[in-house]
């Protein structure tokens, strides 16, 4: 394995993660008051970052650095991982009920299933053995 390859990938990893958390926060500005980040910075430079920096990371990925970095414990779900869980949930409802409120009825409905779909997901990645 090539010392650079393995540089690079924890290189790019570090900067998609943290990228890829900010545009996301820097997105849902945008979503609750229109021209609040896009007055001052273009999102699709951050974007074109995350991509590129995401793909780098999937091209210098070895199988054999994972299973070298890989410590065998097996993370069990605590009450608080369950209420953060929740929490999040709920505020991703919230924010579909925010921006669907003039559908009536239906945002309530579409809400609740999106706030039942990310515990489900969430629980899925948690429960995931590998």
């Amino acid at each position: 394995m090539k010392l650079w390859k393995v540089r690079v990938h924890f290189i790019t990893k570090e900067i998609f993660q943290y990228s890829l958390i900010t545009y996301l926060i820097l997105l849902l500005a945008e979503t609750i008051k229109q021209g609040l980040v896009s007055f001052f910075f273009n999102l699709n430079i951050l974007l074109a970052v995350v991509l590129i920096s995401g793909i780098a990371m999937v091209l210098t990925h070895n199988e054999r650095l994972d299973e070298a970095l890989k410590t065998g414990q097996h993370h069990k779900i605590k009450t608080s991982d369950v209420e953060y869980i929740i929490l999040l949930s709920l505020g991703g409802a919230l924010l579909v009920w925010y921006k669907t409120q003039d559908l009536g009825i239906l945002a309530i409905v579409i809400s609740v299933l999106t706030a039942i779909i990310i515990v489900l997901l969430s629980l899925l990645v948690l429960l995931d053995k590998e």
